[in-house]
C-alpha cells in the first residue's frame, strides 16, 4: 500500500469512554479495544459508536488483546488471560468470557498447555 501521509489527518472517534485505551484487536470488519479501567469495547462502524463486551469479565485492567481463529484473547494486569468466543455477527454483548487455567510469577501470567 502507498499512503501519501501529507494528504491524511488524523480524525478523532467517539470514544470508548472507560479508562486509558491500552490495546486493539480487529476481526473481520469490528474493532475492539482493552481499557486500563473499563474493560473491553468494541465497534461496528469504524469507533462512530462503542459498546462495552464484559459479560461476566470481571477483570477491568486489560493490558492485552489478540484474535485467534473464532476467539478473542484478554491478557489482564492481575486475573490471569480470558477467553471469549466471538460468534459471527455483530452481537457480541451476548457473548460470555472463559477464564483459562493460568499460573502466575510476579508481574507476568503464563498459560498452561
Amino acid at each position: 500500500m502507498n499512503v501519501n501521509v501529507a494528504q491524511v489527518q488524523w480524525v478523532q472517534t467517539n470514544g470508548p469512554d472507560g479508562g486509558k485505551i491500552n490495546c486493539f484487536a480487529t476481526i473481520s470488519t469490528n474493532t475492539f479495544a482493552g481499557t486500563f479501567g473499563g474493560s473491553v469495547f468494541f465497534s461496528t462502524n469504524n469507533g462512530t459508536s462503542w459498546t462495552e463486551v464484559n459479560k461476566n469479565l470481571t477483570a477491568t485492567l486489560i493490558l492485552s488483546l489478540a484474535v485467534s481463529d473464532t476467539n478473542l484473547f484478554a491478557g489482564t494486569y492481575t486475573q490471569g488471560v480470558w477467553k471469549l468466543p466471538l460468534i459471527v455477527r455483530n452481537d457480541y454483548k451476548s457473548c460470555r468470557y472463559e477464564r483459562l487455567n493460568e499460573f502466575r510469577y510476579p508481574g507476568c501470567t503464563y498459560m498452561r498447555r
